[in-house]
């Protein structure tokens, strides 16, 4: 790292780092005094983390040099000391290793599954103490009444309409081969356990059996919810092979929560609440179960001796197939999203086109409308500058949503605080950030990852979409992933050293209450992994994004 001195001496960069070293103890410390100094150690060292991160961020390697700091850096310094001091770690997060963060951050990739790359996936294997989450009562609603009439003939004709044409299929299977199968070893293996699943499927609505053999098989997984409870997952790769790709799903995000506006002297409030198991609350056609069968039992396993009026032997083979819209399959999230869009139009909230928060499309202004919405699957957000109108719109969502039996849970109603798909809304701030469990484990992944000696881009590729999520709210800090994103490319499979060089862009300025969050000037600085952590655990700590003001500005 080079020495520059500061310009002149009301410069603000470089910052100066605090190098105090410990004086030698003469004797014995009590534990409680050793646990302060303990304290006071790992908050000097994330301290000088981030003074690191900001100077080279500002124009490349810099280091304090020969003059006392000045007032404005005193106050920058003073800043970054208390938000550490804060920001400590949550009750979630805590007895958790860096190893045990980073196989989390690896185990919520829902693209692979163990035998696509060598088990870097971690799913929940299932256990005889296993809490699943099942729905109290599956298929609560049809799919098809909840969606547009083009989209629900693509529900009821999937075959038809969705399929890929035969040459195309052919030469995918040539070039990829055929979609693997993956289920729950347990359930693989345990005729019993598998039969009480299944049984259970059946008494919550969420299957039904047949003598026909399904046109598909899918298999069954679990991966753990926030709760503890295990979720369950279908493996339909088969199906996802067998159909067109399904169109893209506009949602929200960060940098799109962002961009709200709102006058600087106002407050926010927030309402939210949840579908519960909403996927599986859509009930779906027979013609597209036949698509979603699972491994058969014999009559005898699951005690039926009688089916659709037709008396059975007990070694009859029976075809379990499910009867709501699996999570896992690849329309799922599209035909769930334009279904709860469809469903909120009827509670007369206010037109989508200038309420509704979306990535990349202009966002609501809140003095010009009465309350905005963030429609994210399963999930609801409500944000006004009124007192109790944002709960007064979800109080009229829930009415649609009951008249169609559709669960809601994890409600609150006019908080100034809120967290939703990762991220805490302050609404007193006006303010976007990560939330501290998801910023503590990101953090220890990426210490975890950056001690490896070898790695593969898959890990790699799968570390930079986490980092990249958490990074929208300030979308101009993701331009320090580039050459990251080239290691991905060039070892995949491949473990090596992971040495990038990363550009980023320099010259960032450090302000009063909301630091580093804007960029100014276009002047490249690159420095190495090594590095990269630093700056990293800067942004995720202490970058948040301020809602933009009337004008459409966003200030830091």
């Amino acid at each position: 790292m080079g020495v520059l001195s500061r310009a002149v001496p009301r410069d603000l960069f470089p910052l100066p780092r605090d190098d105090a070293v410990e004086p030698p103890r003469s004797q014995p410390l009590g534990r409680r005094t050793c646990q302060r100094i303990s304290c006071d150690a790992a908050i000097r060292r994330r301290v000088n983390e981030c003074v690191d991160a900001v100077n080279s961020l500002h124009g490349g390697n810099l280091v304090f040099e020969g003059l006392r700091p000045s007032e404005a850096q005193a106050r920058a310094i003073q800043h970054i000391t208390d938000s550490v001091f804060c920001d400590k770690p949550p009750d979630s997060i805590k007895g958790e290793s860096p190893q045990a963060s980073f196989s989390a951050m690896l185990g919520f990739r829902a693209s692979l599954y163990p035998e696509d790359d060598g088990g870097s996936v971690r799913m929940a294997p299932l256990r005889p103490d296993s809490d699943i989450a099942w729905p109290t009562r599956a298929g609560s609603m049809r799919l098809i009444d909840a969606l547009p009439s083009a989209t629900a003939e693509d529900v009821l004709n999937a075959r038809s309409r969705l399929s890929r044409p035969s040459e195309e299929f052919k030469q995918l299977v040539h070039d990829q081969g055929k979609a693997g199968l993956y289920t729950d070893p347990l359930l693989r293996c345990d005729d019993e356990v598998y039969a009480s699943f299944v049984c259970e499927l059946l008494s919550r609505n969420m299957a039904f059996l047949q003598l026909a053999k399904p046109l598909q098989e899918v298999g069954i997984f679990f991966v753990v919810k926030k709760s503890g409870q295990l979720r369950i997952i279908f493996d339909a790769r088969r199906v996802n092979q067998g159909l067109v790709p399904p169109p893209p799903t506009r949602l929200a995000s960060p940098a799109a929560l962002a961009e709200l506006q709102i006058n600087d002297s106002e407050d926010l409030y927030f309402s939210v609440q949840d579908i519960a198991n909403c996927f599986y609350e859509f009930s779906i056609p027979e013609s597209l179960s036949r698509l979603f069968g699972l491994r058969p039992l014999t009559a005898a396993q699951l005690g039926v001796s009688v089916l659709d009026g037709q008396s059975l032997e007990g070694h009859d083979l029976l075809y379990p197939c499910l009867s709501v819209l699996p999570m896992g399959f690849s329309y799922s999230v599209a035909w769930t999203q334009m279904a709860h869009r469809q469903l909120i139009a009827q509670a007369d909230v206010g037109p989508a086109k200038c309420c509704e928060i979306i990535d990349r499309k202009p966002a609501p202004n809140l003095n010009q409308i009465p309350v905005a919405r963030l429609i994210y699957i399963d999930n609801e957000l409500f944000v006004s500058k009124l007192p109790a109108a944002s709960s007064q719109a979800r109080k009229r969502v829930m009415d649609v949503m009951s008249a169609n039996n559709l669960p809601l849970h994890e409600i609150q109603d006019d908080v100034s605080i809120v967290e939703t798909i990762g991220f805490e809304l302050n609404g007193l701030t006006k303010t976007i950030r990560a939330t501290a469990h998801r910023r503590w484990r990101l953090r220890q992944a990426t210490q975890y990852l950056l001690s490896l000696k070898l790695v593969t881009g898959a890990m790699v590729e799968s570390m930079l979409g986490h980092w990249c999520f958490q990074l929208l709210s300030n979308r101009a800090s993701l331009c320090v992933f580039g050459a990251a994103y080239s290691f991905v490319r060039k070892h995949y499979r491949t473990p090596d050293a992971f040495t990038p060089l990363v550009l980023c862009t320099s010259r960032v300025p450090v302000c009063p209450g909301y630091p580093a969050a804007s960029f100014y000037g276009l002047e490249p600085t690159c420095f190495d992994h090594c590095d990269l952590f630093g700056r990293l655990y800067y942004w995720l700590c202490f970058s948040c994004c301020r809602v933009a003001g009337s004008e459409g500005r966003r200030n830091t």
